[in-house]
């Protein structure tokens, strides 16, 4: 059984003519307008623009169609593709499969190609199944020209997006990171505060107390205020065994000044 035919979407056939063309010796753009601004009529989905001597510096301009209906709608406005068709030294149309174009159709002044992968997990690329024939440009108006750059500018939008997304990014991160230690330090100091309370009140230092000194002097101050209401209980029965010791030596001395007094002999 032989292997399913890969399906090719739009995306990959601009892929196609990119890999086929690839920078930097050709700059690729989507989406060419005729003109800029409300000037414009027309476009061509893809031009690639040689850069150096060596490809000729020539102006490739690719229409690019998923669907037969797609076709045969282009045929029947043949005057927009001519638009920027005749800036252009060569003129392609790029389709999925080639059976999307009949035999007879494909204008004598037009390539035809189609996406293909050479094995698994590598680039698409164009196959050609009609080479484009080299066609003579008109000079470039500055309206042409200014279309081109504007076109060519549009390349690196998504990169600075993308730069300016991670900027973004980034100032939220340190933003967030400020807040947080601007809190941390709060806490810090609100704790600090504390302890330096706790140190005065129970006259003792904590700075250099180590785990297991701090976990002795937890336990006595747990201790203390456990029993804090049983302690002040006996401090108040040691005093009244104190006052009566103190009334009964009193009494004893008041019996022997009388009997002083009655000179009476002790034995």
């Amino acid at each position: 059984m032989s292997a399913e035919k890969e399906k090719f979407g739009v995306n990959d056939l601009h892929e196609a003519v990119k890999n086929s063309f690839p920078a930097p010796t050709y700059l690729y753009m989507q989406e060419v307008r005729d003109a800029t601004g409300f000037d414009a009529v027309r476009s061509a989905d893809g031009i690639a623009v040689g850069m150096y001597r060596s490809c000729g510096r020539q102006i490739h301009g690719f229409e690019m169609k998923v669907s037969r209906t797609d076709w045969l709608k282009e045929l029947s406005q043949p005057e927009k593709a001519e638009s920027l068709m005749r800036y252009c030294h060569r003129w392609a149309l790029v389709v999925p499969d080639e059976s999307i174009v009949k035999e007879g159709e494909l204008p004598s002044t037009w390539g035809l190609a189609v996406p293909e992968r050479s094995r698994k997990n590598a680039l698409v690329r164009l196959k050609w199944i009609t080479r484009a024939p080299e066609l003579q440009p008109i000079p470039y108006s500055m309206v042409f020209i200014t279309a081109l750059l504007y076109a060519a500018r549009q390349i690196d939008e998504p990169a600075r997006i993308k730069a300016l997304d991670a900027a973004w990014a980034e100032g939220k991160k340190k933003a967030e990171d400020s807040f947080d230690r601007e809190h941390r330090n709060q806490d810090y100091i609100q704790l600090r505060a504390a302890v330096d309370a706790f140190e005065k009140a129970a006259g003792v230092s904590l700075k250099y107390a180590g785990e297991e000194t701090g976990t002795e002097m937890g336990a006595q101050f747990a201790e203390f205020r456990r029993t804090r209401g049983s302690l002040t209980q006996h401090l108040r029965e040691f005093r009244w065994a104190a006052e009566n010791v103190q009334r009964i030596a009193e009494n004893m001395a008041k019996e022997v000044k009388r009997l002083d007094n009655g000179k009476m002999v002790a034995i």
